[in-house]
C-alpha cells in the first residue's frame, strides 16, 4: 500500500520562490477585498437605520460559509439523520447527576444493563464473563447513538489540541504488514481525512478527556466493575482494516456505533488466556482457525475475554466506528500478590528480627529467579541490573542496578550456574578468595530480594 498523502507533505518539498512570491501578493489582495467588503457591509447597516433591530441585524449579516472537508459533511449527514434514542446516558445527563447520583450503585448498574440487554448480568457473569465471547443484537441502529457519533468526533478532531501517538493513532493494515503513519507533532484534521481517504484507520485514545458522555460512560461504568474503566475509538473506511490479528490484557467491550465491521475471533494459545500483557502483532498461520465469525451493525455490542485473538475489517461500501471499552486491565490476583508481597516483606522485615538476622557461612542462598538480574560489565565498572523493584508505570522508576567490584563477578556467575540449587555462603567466599566483600555482596543482595535462603535464619542472639 502507497504511503497516504496527507497535509503534511507540503511542507516536506523546498518552496519555490515564485510560488511563495505569488502566494504573498495573493493573500495581500484577499486581505484587501475582505476590509473593503466588511467597510461596506458596516456602512450599509449604518444608513438603514441608527438603531438597528438586532434581529434585523442578524439577518443583514449573514456569516460565510465555513469550508468543511468532504467527509466531516457526510458524518454531518448521518449526524442528523439518527433518531435519538432515550439512554441513561442521556438522562443522567438532562438530571445533572453526573456526580451527586444519591445511589451510584443502581445507577452504574443501570447502565450495564442497557449495554448487554437483554441478558441479565446475572447471567453475563455466569456464562460469559472471562469464559467466552458475547455477541448481542438490539437491532437498532440508533442504540448507542447517544454515546458518541463521527460528527462529534469530527468536533474533537478539530476543536482540541491532539497529538500524534499521544491522542491519535493513524494505522493500516494490508497483505499481512501493519504500518503506523504517525506524524511528528500536532494533529490536522485535514491530514487524518487524507489517511481516512488513502485507507487508513484513526485511533483516538482516551475519548473521555474530550467528551462528556463518554467520560460519563466510562466512570459510571467504573463505579459498577470497582476497577479503572478506559475506551479507544477506532474509525475504519470501507474497505479496510487498521490492526493485524493479536490479543489485548484487557476484557473487551466493543460498542459499534455505525457503520458495519466484520470480527473474527480465534482462541488464546495455551497461557495466553486471561493474558496479563497484550501481544504483538499475530501472523494468521500461527492462530489457526477463528472460533467466531460476526458482523457488528451499529446499536451491536460484542463481548470477548483478555487473551482473545481478534481482528477486524469493514465491509468494500460502509465505514465504521466503534468504541471499545477496556476493563480489568492487570487487576487479577497476581498483580494485586506482586503489589502485596513487597510491602509484606517489608512489614515482616520490621516486625520479625529472624528477617534480619546476620547470613552465616553455613547460609544456603540462591537466586530469586535466574533472570532476576543481569551482569553488565565494562572497563570502568560491573553492574548488576535487577527488577524486583521496578514500578508498574512504564518507566516509572529509575534503573535499578548495583555497581560491584570486578573481583565479586564469580560470585554471581556462580549463583547462575548453580541455579536453582542452594548454595552455602562458604562456597561462595572460596570460590573468590575474598572473604568480607562477598560476604558483603551476599548481604546486598538478601536485602534486595535477589537471594532466598534454603532454611529461615536464626537471630545469633542468647536467649
Amino acid at each position: 500500500m502507497n504511503t497516504p498523502i496527507s497535509a503534511f507533505s507540503v511542507y516536506r518539498k523546498k518552496p519555490n520562490p515564485k510560488i511563495v512570491k505569488r502566494q504573498i501578493v495573493v493573500k495581500k489582495q484577499v486581505k484587501k477585498k475582505m476590509t473593503i467588503s466588511l467597510k461596506k457591509c458596516v456602512n450599509k447597516i449604518k444608513q438603514k437605520s441608527t438603531n438597528p433591530n438586532p434581529q434585523k441585524l442578524k439577518d443583514t449579516v449573514k456569516p460565510r460559509a465555513v469550508i468543511t472537508h468532504n467527509l466531516n459533511q457526510n458524518f454531518k449527514k448521518v449526524d442528523n439523520k439518527i433518531k435519538k434514542t432515550t439512554s441513561p446516558l442521556s438522562t443522567k445527563l438532562k438530571k445533572g447527576t453526573v456526580f451527586h447520583n444519591k445511589d451510584p450503585v443502581s445507577e452504574s448498574l443501570k447502565l450495564f444493563k442497557w449495554l448487554i440487554a437483554p441478558l441479565s448480568p446475572t447471567k453475563f457473569f455466569e456464562q460469559y464473563w472471562e469464559v467466552k465471547a458475547l455477541h448481542i443484537q438490539h437491532n437498532s441502529p440508533h442504540y448507542f447513538s447517544d454515546i458518541l457519533t463521527t460528527a462529534r468526533l469530527d468536533s474533537i478532531f478539530r476543536e482540541f489540541p491532539l497529538y500524534y501517538t499521544k491522542n491519535i493513532d493513524v494505522v493500516s493494515y494490508e497483505n499481512g504488514v501493519k504500518e503506523v503513519h504517525n506524524e511528528q507533532g500536532k494533529v490536522v484534521a485535514s491530514a487524518l481525512y487524507d489517511y481516512y481517504s488513502n485507507g487508513c484507520s484513526i485511533r483516538l485514545l482516551n475519548p473521555q478527556t474530550y467528551d462528556q458522555k463518554v467520560h460519563l460512560l466510562v466512570s459510571t461504568l467504573q463505579e459498577y466493575f470497582g476497577t479503572l474503566v478506559g475506551a479507544n475509538t477506532y474509525l475504519t473506511p470501507p474497505n479496510s482494516q487498521g490492526f493485524a490479528p493479536h490479543y489485548d490484557d484487557i476484557e473487551a467491550f466493543v460498542i459499534q456505533l455505525e457503520g458495519r465491521k466484520h470480527w473474527k475471533l480465534y482462541k488464546p494459545r495455551g497461557s495466553d488466556v486471561l493474558a496479563r500483557e497484550s501481544s504483538p502483532n499475530l501472523k494468521h498461520h500461527d492462530i489457526g482457525e477463528p472460533f467466531m465469525s460476526v458482523t457488528l451493525n451499529a446499536g451491536d455490542i460484542l463481548y470477548f475475554p483478555r487473551g482473545t485473538i481478534h481482528e477486524g475489517r469493514t465491509d468494500p461500501d460502509c465505514h465504521s466506528f466503534h468504541i471499545t471499552v477496556s476493563v480489568y486491565q492487570h487487576n487479577s490476583f497476581a498483580d494485586l500478590l506482586e503489589h502485596a508481597l513487597p510491602e509484606a516483606l517489608k512489614k515482616a522485615s520490621l516486625d520479625n528480627i529472624r528477617f534480619r538476622a546476620e547470613i552465616d557461612m553455613d547460609t544456603e542462598v540462591r537466586l530469586l529467579r535466574y533472570f532476576c538480574l543481569r551482569l553488565v560489565t565494562d572497563e570502568k565498572c560491573s553492574k548488576l541490573y535487577y527488577n524486583t523493584e521496578n514500578a508498574k508505570i512504564y518507566h516509572g522508576e529509575e534503573e535499578q542496578v548495583l555497581e560491584i567490584d570486578s573481583d565479586l563477578i564469580p560470585t554471581i556467575e556462580m549463583l547462575q550456574s548453580t541455579y536453582p540449587k542452594f548454595t552455602n555462603v562458604q562456597r561462595l567466599v572460596e570460590n573468590n578468595n575474598s572473604n568480607m566483600a562477598t560476604i558483603q555482596l551476599v548481604s546486598d543482595l538478601w536485602e534486595h530480594g535477589l537471594l532466598i535462603t534454603n532454611n529461615s535464619l536464626t537471630t545469633g542472639t542468647d536467649d
